[in-house]
């Protein structure tokens, strides 16, 4: 068995004007149409492993492929791990990265609503070795027509939610509270979980951690809200 990287570069279906124009297209090509989204799920069927790249289409293409080859047959717990764990160990980085253990660096993302294997997902905030890289103020707005409008983007350093009401610049502990927490391990979903990142690491998991730690702390409430290792 190999490990396969595997593009979502699906093929685009033509804008033909005429009827006729159809009988021109070979049965292989339209089989390419149909089966393109059936790929993925075959191949970490029959391979060591299936890692997914961006790489021939744009990151709003990728997400509406990947949600197209979730349809078609590939679990959601698969799809995490071809972006996750299974490329940090073709990169030779699984031991740092790829999945929510001790130890390991703190790199994730944190997700509002059900999951990120929807429609236009909600990125709550990305971490990097436990620093704050993205923030999406979820105050909405409406325009002129009544459409609600998510604020803009803000930089590294933002306010987050938390006990100190101050934003977290330098983090020596970060405590993630209530959150559902998607291990890429055998343990699943941990659901209302608590993760302790120190230093830029993952010091423990579990629930009520709050009542083994002295000292001052910044603490992100989840409420919730899904947590995921970083996307590679």
């Amino acid at each position: 068995l190999h490990d396969y990287i595997l593009p979502l570069n699906f093929p685009a279906l033509p804008d033909l004007p005429n009827k006729d124009d159809w009988e021109q297209i070979s049965l292989d090509q339209l089989r390419a149409w149909k089966y393109a989204p059936e790929l993925p799920h075959f191949v970490s069927r029959i391979s060591k492993s299936l890692s997914l790249t961006t790489f021939g289409c744009n990151l709003s293409e990728f997400h509406k492929n990947l949600l197209k080859s979730i349809k078609s047959g590939l679990s959601e717990d698969e799809a995490l791990a071809s972006m996750t764990i299974h490329p940090a160990k073709i990169c030779g980085i699984s031991k740092y990265t790829g999945t929510l253990e001790e130890g390991k660096m703190a790199n994730f993302f944190i997700v509002n609503g059900s999951s990120y294997f929807v429609n236009s997902p909600e990125i709550h905030s990305t971490w990097t070795s436990g620093m704050p890289d993205l923030f999406l103020n979820r105050k909405k707005s409406n325009d002129s027509n009544g459409t609600k409008v998510l604020s803009r983007k803000t930089g590294h350093a933002n306010i987050f939610e938390t006990k100190l009401n101050s934003p977290i610049r330098t983090p020596e502990i970060v405590l993630f509270q209530n959150f559902h927490l998607w291990t890429c391990e055998s343990n699943g979903i941990l659901r209302n979980h608590d993760i302790l990142v120190q230093k830029g690491r993952i010091k423990a998991i579990g629930k009520n951690l709050s009542d083994d730690i002295s000292g001052e702390v910044n603490v992100i409430q989840g409420n919730g809200k899904h947590l995921t290792p970083g996307i590679i």
